[in-house]
């Protein structure tokens, strides 16, 4: 995992998707800009002798996403969809990633919203759906709700 998750914070940043509502759509040519963006700056980091292909991995990862997100062909992924995908599939520290993504699912207090979360695992669920472990790992509507299930003892 070459790109970690301050990389792609800073990717994120560079591109001012940083402060964008979550629920604005991103078109398929800033989607490329942000992802185009993680893997020039890889390369600027790594020796001459250790470059990627640029335009390959921009390329495909693209295109993993919009299969993922965007399977009807609308040209447009949620911002929300874009920083959880990229967090998640980002290598770093776990910790780094899991206070990254409840930034993004909690409230200005840090208590995290159910609708958020129930909206994380919607989409977070997408990326093994995209490739063919949907039946394994889906979302279904108990999804959330059987995480943080009530259950009341009589004493």
């Amino acid at each position: 995992h070459l790109v970690d998750i301050w990389n792609v914070i800073e990717a994120l940043r560079e591109n001012a998707l940083n402060n964008l509502d979550p629920s604005i759509e991103l078109n398929v040519a800033r989607l490329e800009a942000v992802i185009s963006t993680i893997f020039y700056q890889l390369n600027k980091r790594m020796p001459t002798t250790h470059q990627i292909n640029v335009e390959q991995s921009i390329s495909l990862l693209l295109n993993f996403l919009l299969a993922a997100f965007d399977p009807e062909g609308h040209g447009k992924i949620s911002v929300f969809a874009v920083k959880m995908a990229l967090a998640t599939l980002c290598g770093g520290k776990i910790m780094d990633k899991l206070r990254y993504i409840f930034s993004m699912i909690s409230d200005s207090s840090g208590v995290m919203v159910y609708g958020k979360y129930d909206l994380f695992l919607r989409e977070v669920l997408k990326l093994p759906t995209a490739v063919f472990e949907g039946p394994s790992f889906g979302y279904t509507e108990q999804s959330a709700k059987s995480c943080f299930s009530q259950q009341v003892s009589y004493v």
